[in-house]
């Protein structure tokens, strides 16, 4: 999966480097995109006209135009009827007002195109899924072994990569194994990516707290670690936006954390990424 930074749609008018991205495509206008997309000239701004105040307006080429396939040209269609027929019932009509909202409209445009799959394959986008930060802090003292950190850190690495291949909840994950700020406290820090198939009832599972049941199971598997982890030994974070998955991601290089959050020395390798598969959109 590509992972970069995207360039906002500025009132739907911008739409240069739209390519294969993460993309947060929630509040945006599919039909709007598409149209644009499969024009191969697009409206520029230019300067004020100083006799009409009003700006020049040209036309240049789109570096963007794509051709789109027949379920989207006939999507398009679709949503231009709707829209002629909200103009033409409205202007019959003083008291009565008939608008559509983008939701609604996304919902129709998604359907008359066969599916969100056809939109993106034609857009060339990735649509963002959330991650969740998952924190893991055992409470070592309360069993008699494991007291050494080479010890720790391979039981922690157990844990995590023993979670993360349960059910296919996730496709991807980054983690790191730290000591804080004395050298001792060993406990790990988790971004995990949601498996987009899975979003509803992945927010399911980690809201009700599950995730931290199945690493106590997983934990007490091991023979002499029982009761290491506790309820508040682990915790999670929903991210929910780019830019939070991003800092996240951050925090787990040790040159990138904030001055009171360095450790006291960096655990090799540093950060772990782990692809568990692909996902095809």
């Amino acid at each position: 999966m590509v992972c970069a930074l995207h360039k906002i749609l500025n009132g739907f008018n911008n739409i240069e480097n739209l390519n294969v991205k993460e993309y947060n495509m929630t509040i945006e206008n599919y039909y709007v995109l598409c149209k644009m997309k499969n024009n191969r000239f697009k409206s520029v701004k230019g300067n004020l006209n100083e006799d009409t105040l009003e700006y020049d307006w040209g036309r240049v080429e789109n570096i963007n135009f794509k051709q789109a396939p027949a379920t989207i040209l006939y999507a398009i269609k679709q949503i231009d009827k709707l829209d002629n027929e909200i103009t033409e019932w409205n202007s019959d009509r003083s008291n009565k007002t008939w608008t559509v909202s983008i939701e609604e409209r996304n919902t129709r445009f998604i359907k008359y195109a066969g599916g969100e799959g056809v939109i993106y394959d034609y857009l060339e986008i990735i649509p963002f899924t959330p991650s969740v930060m998952i924190n893991i802090s055992p409470d070592w003292e309360a069993v008699k072994c494991c007291k050494s950190s080479i010890h720790r850190i391979k039981h922690l690495k157990y844990l995590i990569e023993s979670y993360m291949a349960e059910s296919q909840r996730y496709d991807k994950y980054s983690y790191c194994i730290e000591n804080g700020s004395t050298g001792t406290n060993i406990h790990a820090h988790v971004v995990a990516h949601f498996n987009p198939k899975l979003v509803k009832s992945l927010n399911t599972h980690l809201a009700k707290g599950n995730h931290t049941q199945q690493i106590k199971k997983l934990n007490n598997k091991v023979k002499g670690m029982e009761g290491v982890i506790k309820g508040n030994s682990v915790q999670k974070i929903f991210l929910r936006t780019e830019e939070i998955v991003s800092d996240k991601l951050d925090y787990l290089v040790e040159d990138l954390k904030p001055e009171g959050h360095k450790n006291k020395s960096i655990i090799k390798p540093g950060r772990v990424e782990v692809v568990l598969f692909t996902v095809k959109y």
